[in-house]
């Protein structure tokens, strides 16, 4: 059985037979009317049949940037949103019975569909909808991406072999909001570098994260503070102070180490193991900076223990082996150098020589070459020898170059001034004024 086609919208709405003429019909062209053509409605290349849109392909207003991407609100919530639930779906559920007789039930709190009765089969579906991520706005796209590519590859050896920063902490922070401040705030302060404008947003996300912490610390519950959320936050805020070369890192790296020894045993997982060896990088290079008592403590201990960030699960003849050898052992004579002008103002000049020879091994446009800057800092401070500081301060020039981590340029800055206080006071009794790694 057919139908027969309804005539146009305009007959219709006059109240009259339609006589079905195409394109258009009689009656509307008599009387001038544009004429939707038989069905009642019929879709045209333009989405509009008449107005200030008539003929727009997309009638999509034009908004502005700000109407566009509107700011999140400043409360914002730091955790993921609750499970969805449909608009009807408490109502559904005040109505749910169970069925005997051999049909299915259900439960009235799960909403899932339980073992059919009688035919021994079971039916599975989701009990609930899963948590939602919401979508990144585009400013947030652009600095989770810059951070891939420009900021993260400077904190690993080897970034192409794997990345934690890159492919853990950045998915973190898409369910995490404060971490996604962080990150963003990271990636504002190294674009500020070639975009000043960049520098007061970046300081701005920055002091709110730590406030926020802050507030988490004064919390009642321990779990607020000692969590996986504000361990891997302290970590991307220290790789921002290795960025800006500030001096505040000594508090951030002091609330790293209270959380890293006071924190509950947590499961083993790819973030948590990652986040131990950025600990204990953070631990062994930025102790030292904070004078000669902490110093020793950090340096006396099993140092193999504490570079476990040097270490990648590599084939057996994987080429990077031999960079991974030579910068552990210049990181262990670096760290004697340290410990060997604790104990008085000795020349070591064939220990910095050794030294020398061993990160010449490496060259400057090596995958690895750039995790040195701790290496040759040390060697520079400690050198009297002016070949020895000239071939320090090269190689800390060429990583600055390709990184524009600050901290390096600040540490070739105060170089001059412990070199003059040489014979008459040790360096490492002083607080180094930068994050220096």
């Amino acid at each position: 059985m057919s139908s027969k086609p309804r005539g146009c919208f305009q007959c219709s709405k006059r109240r009259i037979i339609c006589d079905g003429a195409e394109p258009v019909c009689k009656k509307c062209q008599k009387k001038s009317l544009e004429c939707s053509g038989l069905g009642r409605f019929r879709f045209s290349n333009g989405l509009a049949r008449r107005g200030k849109l008539k003929g727009c392909v997309v009638p999509v207003p034009h908004l502005s940037p700000a109407e566009a991407f509107p700011p999140e609100p400043a409360n914002s919530a730091r955790f993921p949103p609750q499970k969805l639930q449909w608009k009807n779906e408490q109502g559904c559920r005040t109505r749910q019975k169970q069925k005997r007789n051999g049909k299915a039930t259900v439960d009235p709190q799960e909403g899932s569909v339980g073992q059919m009765e009688g035919s021994g089969d079971r039916a599975s579906v989701p009990s609930a909808v899963g948590q939602w991520i919401p979508p990144l706005n585009s400013r947030t796209r652009m600095l989770f991406s810059y951070f891939a590519t420009e900021v993260a590859p400077v904190m690993v050896i080897l970034d192409k072999i794997s990345n934690g920063y890159r492919e853990l902490l950045l998915p973190m922070a898409c369910e995490d909001r404060v971490l996604e401040r962080a990150i963003s705030a990271v990636a504002s302060q190294h674009i500020a570098g070639r975009c000043p404008t960049m520098r007061v947003e970046a300081e701005s996300e920055r002091a709110a994260v730590i406030s926020c912490l802050r507030q988490d610390s004064l919390q009642s519950s321990a779990d607020r503070v000692f969590n996986v959320s504000t361990w891997a936050t302290l970590i991307v805020l220290l790789v921002g102070e290795t960025i800006t070369g500030s001096s505040e890192y000594r508090y951030l790296l002091h609330t790293l180490t209270c959380l890293a020894e006071n924190i509950s045993q947590v499961e083993y997982t790819a973030a948590n193991s990652f986040l131990t060896q950025q600990t204990h990088m953070f631990q062994l290079l930025g102790t030292p900076l904070l004078g000669e008592r902490k110093g020793i403590h950090a340096l006396q201990r099993p140092i193999e223990q504490y570079m476990d960030w040097t270490q990648y699960d590599l084939p057996p003849d994987s080429e990077h082996h031999r960079v991974l050898a030579l910068s552990r052992l210049a990181f262990m004579n670096a760290s004697k150098i340290y410990l060997g002008r604790t104990m008085g103002n000795n020349n070591q000049w064939e220990s910095l020589e050794s030294l020398k020879q061993v990160v010449s091994q490496i060259d400057p446009e090596e995958p690895g070459s750039h995790a040195l800057v701790w290496v040759c800092f040390i060697a520079a401070a400690d050198s009297t020898d002016p070949e020895h500081r000239a071939f320090f301060i090269d190689r800390m020039n060429k990583v600055y170059a390709k990184t524009q981590f600050r901290n390096i340029s600040a540490a070739i800055e105060s170089l001059p001034g412990i070199w003059s206080a040489q014979g008459s006071s040790r360096w490492t009794r002083e607080v180094i004024p930068t994050l220096v790694m």
